[in-house]
């Protein structure tokens, strides 16, 4: 009986689709590869996105690398490995260009909460890098 009860909750279990956000962080170089372009920024408005989990977000560009960028950008971070964002945080952010003239990226893009421990090296490594001015327009 024993048996039975626990295969039924075995098979219930497993008629989920779960996928499990897993990644390995990236190292600053390849984060800094496989980006389009990277901004420091801070977060000024965050919208949830009706039947997605995610959300877009509003940030204020303070530094770019990789091209030039407006100040204000919004990017989507959607998918079970969404980067989790708040309002009012300084992040750096690893991104990717979609349509619309929005951004995107994850969790597993290298992007760092500035205040972070770690990402003071971050920093120091991107000022080794060209930046790039900020379109105001």
């Amino acid at each position: 009986m024993k048996n039975r009860i626990f295969i039924s909750i075995f098979i219930f279990f497993l008629s989920f689709n779960v996928y499990a956000c897993r990644c390995i962080e990236p190292s600053h170089s390849k984060a800094f590869e496989l980006s389009e372009v990277i901004v420091i920024g801070e977060v000024l408005e965050i919208s949830s996105l009706a039947g997605v989990e995610g959300s877009i977000a509003i940030i204020n560009v303070n530094k770019a690398w990789k091209k030039q960028i407006k100040s204000k950008i919004g990017i989507l971070s959607i998918t079970n490995c969404n980067f989790t964002m708040n309002k009012g945080k300084h992040y750096i952010l690893f991104l990717k260009s979609e349509e619309y003239g929005l951004y995107s990226t994850g969790r597993c893009s290298g992007n760092k909460l500035v205040s972070d421990s770690d990402s003071e090296k971050l920093v120091k490594w991107l000022g080794t890098k060209k930046n790039y001015a900020i379109d105001n327009k």
